[in-house]
């Protein structure tokens, strides 16, 4: 229940402390900005650049671990105990348990030249999808990573995985969908008016979000895109989920938050004058850090 953020010019990791309602330093490191902040089994991970930094909470430290040609490492995953990173140029990491230390991946395709978007376990597989859309499958018996399939895109940045299927944001702001049947990326939606920037979701239920508040939510039965209310004006630049509720965020302190009992988008009051970057929530509880 504890919550944790990175600052980016004092190089800290501040941990809030709830009964004097302020951030506290618990950690400083030397090197390159902090990208995420992932907890996996009561244990929390900070990847950055060619830095990875783990919080034991039996010892209460933090320690700096060996990232040794981890470029930009935002993206992370655990399955049957074991722990993935990856990043920038393609850059693949292991962590080894029993010796405790990250071990960099072989790669075997020139498609590793680009930056992995995001790691994911699904179905007993280790999967990951890189920049131009290119599908990569963990092999266990030959330890090593393949080219699975998809066609390449030009770019894609944000992307929702759920299962096999892969939702994402392309160079041009337009939404794609990895189909798993056919192994091919599919053009869902486009607006020449309004880029999306953020795409996130809870199952199957599929939102995105973009410039001059724009938010389009996926229809399952129909397979379409359609066109939400939103109540700002402001471009929204990150999506948010926690448990079943969601919250929109992005320039000019707009937040908004997803009422599903009466299936609409309501805009939320705050004391930022800021763009807000991200958010966390727990119970009842919510915050958000900005510019």
């Amino acid at each position: 229940n504890d919550l944790y953020a990175a600052t980016l010019e004092e190089k800290t990791i501040v941990q809030y402390n709830r009964q004097l309602k302020q951030g506290e330093t618990q950690y400083h490191y030397d090197s390159a900005d902090i990208n995420a902040i992932y907890e996996i089994k009561h244990q929390l991970w900070a990847l950055g650049s060619n830095t990875i930094i783990h919080y034991d909470p039996v010892t209460n430290q933090w320690e700096t671990q060996s990232g040794d040609e981890a470029n930009g490492l935002y993206t992370m995953c655990e399955m049957s105990g074991e722990l993935w990173a990856a990043g920038s140029y393609g850059v693949i990491t292991h962590y080894d348990a029993a010796t405790k230390k990250w071990e960099l991946q072989p790669r075997t395709s020139t498609d590793y030249l680009f930056s992995c978007r995001k790691i994911y376990a699904t179905d007993g597989e280790l999967r990951a999808v890189n920049s131009e859309g290119s599908i990569f499958q963990y092999n266990r018996s030959a330890a090593s990573w393949e080219f699975n399939d998809a066609n390449s895109l030009k770019n894609i940045g944000a992307v929702y995985q759920k299962d096999k299927d892969i939702w994402a944001i392309d160079a041009s702001g337009n939404i794609v969908h990895y189909n798993s049947n056919i192994a091919e990326w599919e053009s869902q939606y486009s607006s020449s008016l309004k880029v999306m920037g953020a795409i996130n979701g809870i199952g199957d239920d599929v939102w995105a979000v973009g410039a001059e508040g724009s938010i389009v939510h996926f229809n399952a039965k129909s397979g379409q895109w359609d066109q939400q209310v939103s109540p700002t004006t402001f471009d929204l630049t990150a999506l948010y989920t926690n448990g079943n509720e969601m919250w929109a965020f992005g320039t000019h302190e707009a937040v908004l938050h997803y009422n599903a009992r009466v299936h609409q988008w309501e805009a939320q009051h705050t004391k930022a004058t800021y763009s807000l970057r991200a958010m966390y929530a727990n119970g009842k509880s919510v915050w958000v850090v900005g510019d």
